[in-house]
């Protein structure tokens, strides 16, 4: 068993903000470097900047489409955006129940690997 103090005093807007970066930047680095011809000829970069980070689609086939996925640090929660327009936020929760940090879209609980593949799946495979 982990840790539930230090978990606790990571569940923040700031530490989940944090998880889901690293989470989506680690999925971009896996899908960077499958063979070119897996990705259709894309490519995933990002930039950083002090509350967001914008992760951006570059070339494609059959068409070179741009489009970027951004995760924003916000008062009370986290919102994702695609192109600009919202596409959904996330709270970190704490259960002391499970005495874990739980991320909520919409007050259901989501794992990071789920948030990520909502986030940035389509930057991906669309």
């Amino acid at each position: 068993m982990g840790n539930w103090v230090e978990a606790r005093a990571n569940c923040t807007l700031d530490g989940a903000y944090r998880q889901i970066v690293n989470a989506i930047k680690h999925d971009v680095d896996c899908f960077n470097g499958l063979p070119a011809d897996k990705r259709k000829y894309r490519r995933i970069s990002w930039e950083c900047h002090e509350d967001h980070v914008i992760f951006t689609r570059h070339g494609g086939d059959p068409s070179p489409l741009k489009e970027a996925v951004s995760v924003h640090l916000a008062d009370k929660d986290i919102e994702i955006r695609r192109n600009n327009a919202s596409l959904f936020r996330v709270e970190p929760r704490w259960s002391e129940l499970y005495l874990a940090c739980h991320l909520t879209i919409q007050g259901r609980v989501q794992t990071l690997p789920a948030i990520s593949q909502k986030a940035i799946g389509n930057l991906f495979f669309w």
